[in-house]
């Protein structure tokens, strides 16, 4: 394959091929790769061999890698990686800017981790969408986002969308965003983050309250939050692992008189007043998700 070095923007959607990993090896100065709307079933078929087949893409800025929608299952399918495990594991970034990932396996937060460790990104805009076919490695899974989260201080945007269909909710993720998981200031994790939203994730009102309470503080080490989003999150009852019964968060935009802030919401009502631009809506539709970014 002939090299394009005008190349600076490849968007594949549908099935990769077997070669479409060639594209990267030649495709020196890429500066913008997705991966659209791949459907749910499919698992890619190549895999690097060792540390010696990873690609530079050294002008990347922008990658993303998205699922296509669907009502069917995901098969669970034996030795084979997730799609966006098997892209991560193939490359190097250093100038990237936007990160935007549908992860659908253990070993694709195993292969975010060590590309974020592996690239060192100048990372501005996380957007990770976590999906459990099988289930029992939740807690394992979410600990690996928390690893990638550390990886990257340098993010100022933060999307995080949850399983709507999950039952165990360990909450890890969340909480990281309010505190360390042995309950301390987690000023030391995304320092510079000014924007958080969250998608379909279920945690106790006190953990979503927490994030502005942390977040909203003037602190030398960190940034001061200016807005917060929840679109179709539940609370559940605090402590329990296992969630089956879960409250609605309502409704609320910018500019709405406090008073109509949800009850269970009333404490953030403080730093709202002060600037903090909140929004919860419990079912946004697709075209609010996709303006949110």
């Amino acid at each position: 394959m002939r090299s394009p070095p005008s190349l600076k923007r490849l968007e594949l959607e549908g099935l990769p091929l077997y070669h479409t990993m060639d594209w990267f090896g030649v495709s020196s100065n890429l500066q913008e790769l997705s991966f659209l709307n791949v459907p749910l079933s499919y698992r890619p078929p190549w895999i690097p061999e060792n540390d010696s087949n990873i690609i530079p893409l050294e002008f990347l800025r922008t990658l993303r890698i998205s699922r296509a929608r669907g009502t069917t299952p995901i098969p669970e399918v034996v030795n084979s990686l997730g799609l966006a495990a098997s892209i991560l594991s193939y490359i190097t970034s250093r100038a990237l800017r936007v990160l935007d990932l549908y992860l659908d396996s253990f070993d694709c937060h195993q292969a975010l981790v060590h590309f974020l460790r592996r690239s060192s990104p100048p990372l501005e805009f996380l957007s990770v969408q976590v999906h459990f076919i099988r289930h029992g490695d939740e807690e394992d899974r979410e600990r690996l986002v928390v690893d990638a989260f550390s990886c990257v201080p340098s993010v100022r945007r933060l999307r995080y969308r949850g399983d709507p269909n999950v039952t165990v909710c360990p909450e890890i993720v969340v909480r990281m965003l309010s505190r360390n998981l042995d309950g301390d200031s987690s000023s030391g994790i995304l320092p510079e983050i000014e924007h958080i939203e969250l998608v379909d994730v279920v945690a106790s009102i006190q953990t979503f309250v927490d994030i502005a309470n942390v977040r909203c503080q003037p602190l030398a080490d960190m940034r001061t939050l200016k807005s917060v989003s929840l679109f179709g999150c539940f609370a559940k009852a605090p402590g329990e692992l296992i969630s089956m019964l879960r409250e609605e968060l309502g409704n609320f935009e910018p500019g709405d008189d406090i008073s109509q802030l949800p009850a269970s919401l009333s404490a953030l009502g403080k730093f709202i007043t002060d600037g903090l631009q909140f929004r919860t809506k419990q079912s946004p539709s697709d075209d609010e998700l996709i303006r949110s970014y």
